[in-house]
């Protein structure tokens, strides 16, 4: 008899659940996309980022051929070169959507790496210095030089990469050499731990200090 009643008890607890359960699922239903982005809206952008892949991994069987937005794309690039073991962790154990390593790999072919300065770069950081922190959007140029291997690379257009590439300033003589040396131009704020590449060149040994006045000088 006891055992009768226990289990008609237990039978009840289960159809309380399942109803919550069903009116859970209801009222998750029925609240509309407009609703979702306003609570979105609250979340640093990055955060919002990371919520939408979910949302968007979560109406699909698997991940494999989903498209990303290039914001996250770019966040995963960092992320993996932070800390390629601790990515794979998250991705491995489904912390959150990740994109594959040989995905990352086809998104980076598709970047244009030049030297000089990049005109989109320039326009994207102008861009993102909107949402900055005033104090962050000031800050120092600062020069460094780097050794670099020599390496000559063709591109899909014939075009051989790995000469002496200082712009304008390239003279007839070096501009067959191989460069091995990268002379970089970047931005550091005062305040805050980013930095910010605008410039980079290719040289034969280190520019000289003509050259290198020059070219700040028409940069700037």
């Amino acid at each position: 008899m006891k055992r009768d009643q226990r289990l008609r008890r237990e039978k009840a607890k289960v159809g309380n659940l399942k109803g919550m359960l069903t009116r859970m699922k209801e009222e998750n239903g029925a609240i509309s996309s407009q609703k979702v982005e306003e609570r979105l809206s609250g979340l640093p952008q990055k955060q919002q980022q990371q919520v939408r892949t979910c949302f968007k991994a979560s109406g699909r069987k698997g991940t494999q051929g989903m498209k990303y937005s290039q914001e996250w794309i770019l966040e995963c690039i960092l992320m993996r070169m932070k800390s390629p073991k601790l990515y794979e962790h998250i991705r491995k154990h489904k912390i959150t959507v990740l994109p594959s390593k040989s995905c990352l790999l086809k998104y980076m072919k598709n970047y244009k790496s030049s030297f000089g300065l990049n005109e989109n770069l320039l326009a994207a950081v102008s861009e993102k210095a909107k949402t900055m922190d005033e104090f962050e959007r000031h800050g120092g140029i600062l020069i460094d030089e780097m050794k670099l291997s020599e390496n000559l690379k063709v591109t899909n257009s014939g075009f051989i990469e790995g000469f002496v590439d200082l712009g304008a300033y390239t003279s007839l003589d070096q501009s067959t050499e191989r460069c091995d040396h990268g002379l970089v131009v970047l931005f550091q704020p005062f305040s805050g731990h980013f930095q910010q590449i605008f410039w980079v060149f290719g040289s034969r040994s280190n520019v000289k200090a003509d050259v290198l006045l020059k070219i700040i000088w028409t940069q700037r």
